[in-house]
């Protein structure tokens, strides 16, 4: 399932790179380097591509995330993996049902937390 979200996501963000390559080869540092007598593929190499790996990092790392999320919502729903294997979306769907036996649990450990006190007494009896 993860192999089918990446085969997807490439296709995504591939037509965006036809139009970074068509700006770069507009550039003068790639017209300097043609005069000069490197060859397309050394050009591809040398100057487009290290000047195209942040886009594809980035566009990389988003789609990532956004594969993570489709998974954990899938899995949510109870479409995602099976139940040896973990994930988010499977633990949020079992935390939900924990969230009415113990509701004084669905605090956070960030916000307001009334459960939180032992943690100041217990820093106070160390110092």
């Amino acid at each position: 399932m993860l192999s089918l979200q990446l085969v997807s996501s490439i296709f995504r963000f591939l037509p965006e790179l036809p139009v970074e390559v068509l700006a770069l080869k507009e550039r003068e540092f790639i017209l300097a380097a043609r005069t000069s007598g490197k060859g397309e593929v050394r050009i591809a190499m040398d100057h487009i591509l290290p000047n195209i790996a942040s886009v594809l990092i980035v566009q990389g790392t988003i789609q990532f995330a956004l594969g993570i999320l489709a998974e954990a919502g899938l899995s949510y729903l109870g479409l995602g993996t099976q139940p040896p294997m973990p994930s988010w979306g499977k633990m949020l769907s079992e935390a939900q049902t924990m969230m009415f036996l113990a509701p004084n649990l669905q605090y956070s450990w960030t916000g307001n937390c009334p459960h939180c006190s032992w943690l100041e007494s217990a820093g106070r009896r160390f110092t």
